[in-house]
């Protein structure tokens, strides 16, 4: 066999679950590998200093009291072992409570098995991630491996060639290029944030007073001065985040009866949260016993049988409102629940509520334990919604639906009551007219708005954060990779296509590797659609990037593999840690398998 190399681009976590399952993976097979060890060369590209723990897990980004949104027994990066983060972090709780004061103050030491849902700095994940990188090298040193870390480097561009792909990398620090190959490559570069889209936007980020992005945390405490009333765009968890560092210089305590109190610095500074809907996370709470009956897999499955292999939005609903009702033993008032009349004070309070004493009979919070079992079809359900139906998903009920699955941690929800009460923090409901502006003379920002009495309103700021999220499209990120890459046609972005008369004929077939075409003949009055979900095109079941050639046909790249927040528009828990713990072992295991049959 001759010299085979597998390229990274990307060191945070799903680069480090590629690497750790490469590296496992081949340790298995060493029986089968051992010739042709020596010729196999694993490379990674990571344009920070730091390999494993990326964008959202550094402590050059977040601070301590920022903790990951998920249950910690469900972050593991090693498939068929969700708990392997939380065991890890058992294991090494005293190394790591002398490391990071916060983590013995607000938190205790995991207990394994008692089925708990614990939340723990990102940082802490964020060492976990560095462990598994180093244990990864280790094993594959060790194996006889080489291993190439091209730390501060960034790849700019990719280039087939006869023996695979050219990979030109530049140096953060020196600006200079150089080239290196590879047989194989993962696109894993993670999350990014977006150039300005307008004149407001980018006036504001040369003046220092409009950030694209709430992090990394410290540049928001540095350049916003103390006292400043900051606007902040989102309420997704993002926003909340936000908020715990603008109001990071003042401290969280407990009372006697374990309420969590805020204790302001001499200058505090107040944040005003605006987005669209108004609508912040739901609090997470306990599980309970129900099964769901209804909305199950079997019963999606029958669905996609009955209806051409496509699942209609509206069944699908129905599905889950059938358990809903049936756990509740009511009729779900649905408009109470899209568009709420209570104040987001009365509606976050509402929230705790029910997190703590649960809204079942036993405690346990009835809606949660019913969506939850939707978590493990969760991406069978969206690839298999019918293309128009997806489109209305991600453009009106995203939002909502993130807002009940994206969960706060209930200590944050308690602490934001808790601001929230106090009157440093504040909700706006924007609705979807309204209007950002720069005023020239002082270099703040205007909102104007409509009230719920659809009075006409204007806000002013000095600062404005942008918290509203990742984008899913691929094309917002302003990487020259990521240029490049659509530029060339490498990648592509994922189209559906559908018409609005009959039902929708065009989807990936996975197994056929084809997109098939719409037959419009049939139908003279069919209007024909093409949805551009922004995400980079793979084939789901084996990450491999899809493009569609000139003659209609799909290609199936068998050299380039894309798993992370670029595929988001396309799997809908691309950025799960678990989800890409999955993808990742699938693709070692495709790696391996080829190598071994080829030596």
């Amino acid at each position: 066999m001759k010299n085979f190399s597998f390229a990274i681009i990307g060191g945070g976590l799903t680069g480090t679950a590629m690497l750790y399952h490469l590296a496992t993976k081949l340790k298995q097979n060493a029986g089968k590998c051992g010739a042709f060890l020596p010729k196999i060369t694993i490379q990674v590209v990571e344009k920070t200093n730091e390999f494993g723990p990326g964008y959202p897990f550094s402590a050059k980004q977040a601070l301590p009291i920022h903790l990951i949104s998920m249950c910690a027994q469900d972050m593991g990066i090693v498939a068929g072992n969700p708990e392997d983060f939380i065991k890890w972090l058992h294991s090494n709780w005293t190394k790591l409570r002398r490391r990071i004061p916060d983590l013995s103050a607000e938190h205790s030491k995991p207990v394994l098995g008692n089925g708990n849902c614990d939340f723990y700095p990102r940082i802490v994940m964020g060492k976990y991630l560095k462990a598994r990188f180093n244990e990864a090298v280790e094993i594959i040193q060790k194996l006889g491996l080489q291993v190439d870390l091209y730390p501060e480097n960034e790849v700019i561009a990719l280039a087939n060639t006869n023996i695979g792909i050219q990979l030109t990398l530049r140096s953060v620090r020196s600006g200079g290029t150089h080239k290196i190959n590879a047989s194989r490559i993962l696109l894993a570069t993670g999350h990014w944030t977006v150039e300005p889209t307008s004149r407001v936007e980018a006036e504001g980020i040369a003046a220092g007073n409009y950030f694209m992005s709430p992090w990394p945390a410290g540049k928001l405490l540095e350049k916003i001065a103390p006292g400043e009333h900051v606007a902040v765009l989102g309420t997704s968890l993002s926003a909340c985040d936000a908020v715990l560092t603008l109001l990071s210089d003042g401290k969280f305590a407990r009372n006697k009866n374990g309420a969590i109190k805020y204790i302001p610095s001499n200058a505090p500074r107040k944040v005003t949260l605006y987005s669209r809907h108004g609508l912040l996370p739901k609090v997470h709470g306990r599980m309970g016993l129900y099964q769901n009956v209804y909305f199950t897999r079997e019963n999606i499955d029958r669905l996609l049988t009955a209806n051409n292999k496509f699942l209609g939005l509206e069944k699908v609903f129905s599905l889950l409102n059938a358990d809903l009702e049936a756990a509740y033993g009511h009729p779900i008032n649905w408009q109470e629940v899209m568009a709420p009349k209570k104040s987001p004070t009365e509606i976050m309070e509402s929230a705790i509520r029910e997190a703590q004493k649960g809204d079942g009979l036993h405690g346990e919070l009835l809606w949660q334990t019913v969506l939850h079992q939707s978590f493990a079809m969760l991406r069978h359900l969206y690839l298999n919604l019918a293309p128009q139906d997806r489109q209305h998903f991600d453009r009106q009920l995203s939002t909502l639906f993130f807002c009940y699955a994206a969960t706060l941690p209930p200590v944050i929800a308690q602490k934001l009551i808790t601001l929230m009460k106090a009157g440093l923090v504040n909700v706006v409901k924007l609705g979807s007219e309204y209007s950002l502006s720069r005023e020239n003379a002082s270099g703040g920002f205007e909102f104007i708005y409509l009230d719920d009495n659809g009075l006409e309103r204007k806000d002013f700021y000095n600062y404005v954060v942008n918290a509203t999220g990742q984008k899913t499209s691929f094309e917002t990120c302003p990487a020259e990779l990521a240029k490049n890459l659509l530029r060339s046609g490498l990648v592509q972005i994922e189209e559906l296509a559908y018409d609005t008369v009959e039902a929708p004929r065009s989807r990936i077939d996975a197994k056929k590797r084809s997109l098939q075409k719409i037959n419009m003949a049939e139908n003279s009055q069919a209007q024909r659609y093409i949805y551009r979900t922004g995400a980079v095109w793979i084939d789901p079941e084996t990450q491999q990037v899809l493009s569609l050639g000139p003659d209609g046909n799909t290609a199936i790249s068998s050299k380039l593999y894309a798993v992370g927040a670029m595929t988001r528009g396309q799997i809908i828990d691309a950025s799960m840690s678990y989800a890409s713990a999955l993808a990742t072992a699938d693709i070692a295991e495709q790696v391996v398998d080829d190598l071994i049959k080829q030596s």
